[in-house]
């Protein structure tokens, strides 16, 4: 397999990933915006595309380890010391467990996301 071949392959998979997106039961019901997402199959390590729209909301004590890559969108992350990072398209990110602070979703955003065990 080229690389290409490869690339093009894994385009397909995104594109098939956003056309199955269903909406994301962990949204909290107050919150005024849309969330979606989409596994990336049932293996050990969880994995997938998820998007919100624009919106703001406070985590405490994140419940899991992840990283991110923002593939379209503007994310203002604020953890509870008060550091800001603004991420955009291309942009990658870890929370680890346990995190606290603010998600400001300022631009409808879509990333990559993987679970850590």
């Amino acid at each position: 397999m080229t690389e290409s071949d490869t690339l093009r392959t894994l385009t397909a998979t995104l594109d098939r990933l956003f056309d199955a997106m269903e909406p994301d039961p962990e949204k909290p019901a107050d919150l005024d915006s849309v969330w979606r997402y989409a596994p990336l199959g049932s293996r050990s390590l969880e994995s997938g595309v998820w998007e919100a729209t624009a919106a703001t909301w406070t985590e405490e004590d994140y419940p899991v380890e992840e990283v991110c890559v923002i593939l379209a969108g503007h994310l203002r992350l604020t953890d509870s010391n008060g550091a800001t990072h603004d991420l955009r398209t291309g942009d990658a990110f870890h929370l680890p467990r346990g995190w606290s602070g603010t998600w400001e979703v300022l631009e409808d955003m879509r990333t990559f996301y993987v679970i850590l065990p």
